[in-house]
């Protein structure tokens, strides 16, 4: 099973190859808010893509996983931010670091401003969400049939002959 936690060092990793500049964390319950500008990554959602497929000679199912990956930047330049990130995606060197890392960027929509005002103050702030793909590997071990045993009686076309058949395997 892929480790979650694999996937977001990958994220971050991206993130600070793109903005080395631009603090990231992870919208974890008892995350700490770094100082404005910084940028702030969440996975809303894990799902099943097709069905897993039972790989006979490696005992593995294997399947593949989207996610929602959702991005606010906070701060002056937060749009700015977010450009670069969605931008990066189609540069050959950042597409290799994500699959050499079994991660996939599949799909971005577009980048929302949602400034508002928190605690009596303008906050600028921004939001994007990526569509990522990675393969889910699992191994099982379904065991294998040592022993068939089967009788079956056949019936000729009168219908009065029988002929009954044990066969072992």
């Amino acid at each position: 099973m892929k480790d979650l936690n694999v996937i977001e060092n990958v994220i971050y990793g991206w993130e600070q190859i793109v903005l080395p500049s631009v603090p990231a964390i992870w919208m974890h319950p008892n995350a700490p808010r770094p100082l404005v500008p910084y940028v702030a990554l969440h996975m809303k959602t894990i799902n099943s893509k097709g069905v897993d497929v039972f790989l006979l000679d490696t005992n593995e199912v294997v399947g593949n996983r989207d996610f929602v990956l959702m991005i606010q930047a906070f701060g002056l330049g937060s749009m700015g931010f977010l450009e670069s990130l969605k931008t990066s995606l189609e540069k050959p060197s950042i597409q290799l670091y994500l699959s050499q890392n079994d991660l996939v960027f599949v799909d971005r929509l577009s980048i929302n401003d949602i400034s508002e005002v928190v605690d009596s103050r303008w906050e600028e702030r921004s939001q994007m969400d990526l569509l990522m793909r990675f393969a889910q590997v699992d191994s099982d071990d379904p065991g294998t049939i040592e022993h068939v045993d089967i009788e079956k009686d056949f019936f000729a076309p009168d219908l009065n002959t029988i002929t009954v058949e044990h066969i072992v395997i």
